[in-house]
């Protein structure tokens, strides 16, 4: 099967783009590595895809995603703190441009707060934001595209 996006490149180009304005460890959530010292962050690719064009043709289209982003803490203060930073920062022009050099668009932040839940470790506070973001697929299909039909003396020449 053929790549059609590559998600780990943009994975690595968020997380430079992170690491460089924090200083903190960037891993991605959901991963069986050993949890590294707090504070951390964490960056959860949703899955979720918006294609912003109807287009029976996927080899060069735009579309969106979400970026679950989360900062983990021993300190209540230090992750809200961070969080709120870093995703006034994301929003700042200069980190727009470098990370649009890059193929990657920054839509909106949503849903910035606690991302407390009850499995949560009594001493880790969690706070983040999801990161609505533009991306584009481009690819060489193999499939052969029909660019004019003929009929002469009622036979159909393709």
């Amino acid at each position: 099967m053929q790549q059609t996006f590559n998600w780990g490149k943009m994975y690595q180009a968020v997380k430079q783009m992170i690491v460089s304005l924090t200083g903190m460890t960037v891993i991605q959530d959901s991963t069986i590595a050993q949890t590294p010292a707090f504070p951390f962050i964490t960056v959860n690719p949703s899955g979720s895809i918006t294609h912003e064009l109807a287009s029976n043709n996927p080899t060069n289209e735009p579309f969106t995603t979400i970026l679950s982003i989360t900062v983990h803490s021993d300190s209540k203060l230090v992750a809200l703190q961070t969080m709120d930073d870093l995703q006034a920062n994301l929003r700042e022009e200069e980190n727009h441009y470098q990370l649009q050099q890059q193929g990657i668009v920054i839509v909106d932040v949503l849903n910035p707060g606690s991302r407390f839940t009850a499995l949560s470790v009594g001493y880790e506070y969690t706070y983040g934001f999801d990161l609505s973001i533009r991306l584009g697929r481009s690819f060489t299909s193999s499939t052969p595209i029909i660019s004019d039909v003929t009929n002469d003396n009622g036979k159909l020449n393709i």
